[in-house]
């Protein structure tokens, strides 16, 4: 019996034998003996899947944990009318014509402050979309030099 095996099939090879009668490999380029063709011990892989479902479950449970401890302060701002109705009657008003006319000289910027759906149905052409929601985080977009009239109906 022979102790050389094709490299290829595996095959028995035949002493002193060119090419293997199984698959017909050269047998002087897939000559091997019988220990080297036992199959070689795998490595068990890292189950990465699991380890980063666990990683990233372990995150959002503690960014949840930091968010319910300190959760974002919003400003309470009360709902006052004046007697006829008109809500917050401390807030300084212009009319439209004087609006218009600050505008139109470049001495002011018009900010819509509804919601950025109410400002995709209907705004004033120019007017920039800030929600009040966004207001505090946003401000910096708002040029320095030029008076901020906002709007909210």
């Amino acid at each position: 019996m022979s102790d050389q095996f094709c490299t290829q099939c595996g095959e028995s090879l035949e002493l002193n034998s060119r090419f293997c009668t199984a698959c017909g490999t050269a047998v002087a380029l897939a000559t091997a003996t019988k220990a080297s063709r036992q199959p070689t011990k795998m490595r068990r892989p890292i189950p990465w899947l699991p380890l980063i479902l666990v990683i990233g479950g372990g995150l959002i449970a503690l960014s949840l944990l930091l968010y319910q401890t300190n959760p974002p302060s919003a400003v309470d701002v009360p709902d006052e009318h004046d007697d006829s109705g008109l809500p917050y009657p401390d807030v300084p008003r212009i009319s439209v014509a004087e609006t218009r006319e600050r505008f139109e000289k470049g001495t002011a910027v018009i900010v819509d402050v509804r919601s950025t759906q109410e400002y995709a149905e209907a705004h004033i052409p120019d007017a920039l979309s800030i929600p009040l929601s966004e207001l505090q985080a946003r401000y910096q977009e708002l040029p320095r030099d030029a008076e901020v009239i906002t709007y909210c109906t």
